[in-house]
């Protein structure tokens, strides 16, 4: 099966190659050290990225786990989305112990879904994951309010990287309106977040010891008027606001809720955010060459182990976790700064570009 791609999203899987990519993952885990790992974790989005990762640590450590993510099966001579697949192997590979709802986790039907699933089997949870990555959320009216992923104040233009013929030309983006703004907080802020934590809590489904855990991204100064500047700025400011509210409530019991400062990685939105792909590749060459670049599963499975469950916790001054320390590292971004202000064609054979471009590819199934 050849991919098929339109403006950088593919339209198809290959749920052979995900099924491969997904057994690669456990075999890296085999040799991972065992941590003090919660009984029972609920995942909002846990069918690819950071989720996904999460949720194959977990279960690798023998947590038990309920996903809810909303992917496409197959039918019509669709293949499915990736995220489908993922969740399809998943359970073949953990046959006991895990739950998969193929919902909308922003309806209040899901939430009562998971919350009879609990109540069910009388168990509470140890820890709350939210990594939804949606680009659209019902409003009050039933109508879809959707994200926009652009910068603030004034236009930007970055190198925007064609996955398909691999070819680099200049984007221009023109800055959010205000209505887009309050979209894109609504769509990826931290509304929902405190919903689902507040919503369990009152079915008293959480355990005294809870963690509630999110995941943010800073950047570094490249990213900046694209990203943390942009409208999913505001959208992560807005989640970041929410976990410090939930901190406060969850710490009177003894839990915690959580916001971890993650590295850059390959998504389905990495693509067609101007200038992102580009300096995701540069990055990624770039930590390789010094020996701390990390996949996705590593870095999760060091955030798990080395801090949510153990001992190296570094915060900012925000109160974030911080496992972006690496590509931070001021000699890092300089190197990368330095290299993105003249690329050209050439950048597109650094092996950091190549692993970016490929992994892409491998999230959907492709090249493995």
């Amino acid at each position: 099966m050849d991919p098929k791609i339109r403006r950088n999203i593919f339209l198809n899987a290959h749920a052979d190659g995900l099924k491969k990519r997904m057994n690669a993952h456990l075999d890296m885990l085999k040799f991972s050290p065992r941590f003090n790992a919660p009984k029972h974790a609920l995942i909002i989005g846990g069918s690819s990225g950071y989720g996904f990762a999460s949720r194959l640590v977990l279960a690798n450590q023998g947590t038990h786990t309920v996903s809810v993510s909303f992917e496409k099966p197959p039918g019509n001579d669709k293949t499915g989305s990736a995220g489908y697949w993922n969740n399809t192997h998943f359970m073949t590979a953990f046959s006991t112990g895990h739950v998969d709802l193929n919902q909308d986790a922003f309806a209040a039907s899901t939430k009562a879904d998971v919350i009879a699933y609990y109540k069910e089997r009388g168990v509470t949870i140890d820890l709350i994951i939210y990594s939804l990555a949606a680009g659209a959320r019902p409003g009050a009216d039933g109508e879809l309010v959707r994200s926009a992923l652009k910068p603030i104040g004034e236009a930007y233009s970055g190198m925007h990287l064609d996955v398909a013929s691999r070819k680099l030309s200049d984007i221009t983006l023109e800055p959010a309106s205000q209505k887009e703004i309050a979209d894109t907080v609504y769509v990826m802020g931290g509304s929902d977040f405190y919903d689902w934590v507040k919503t369990c809590d009152e079915a008293g489904l959480l355990s005294d010891s809870v963690k509630a855990v999110t995941f943010s991204y800073v950047g570094g100064p490249i990213t900046k008027p694209i990203y943390r500047d942009g409208a999913l700025g505001k959208a992560k400011d807005d989640l970041e606001a929410y976990t410090y509210q939930l901190n406060e409530y969850l710490q009177a019991r003894g839990g915690e809720a959580i916001v971890a400062r993650l590295k850059a990685i390959v998504t389905k939105a990495s693509m067609f955010i101007p200038g992102i792909a580009t300096y995701g590749g540069l990055l990624f060459d770039e930590m390789m060459k010094r020996g701390v670049h990390e996949t996705t599963l590593e870095h999760v499975e060091r955030l798990f182990r080395d801090n949510l469950y153990g001992t190296q916790r570094i915060y900012d001054s925000e109160g974030r976790i911080c496992l972006d320390t690496f590509e931070l590292d001021p000699a890092i971004q300089a190197a990368v700064k330095a290299r993105f202000e003249n690329a050209g064609e050439e950048i597109l054979m650094a092996k950091g570009m190549q692993a970016f471009i490929d992994e892409f590819y491998q999230i959907n199934g492709f090249n493995i």
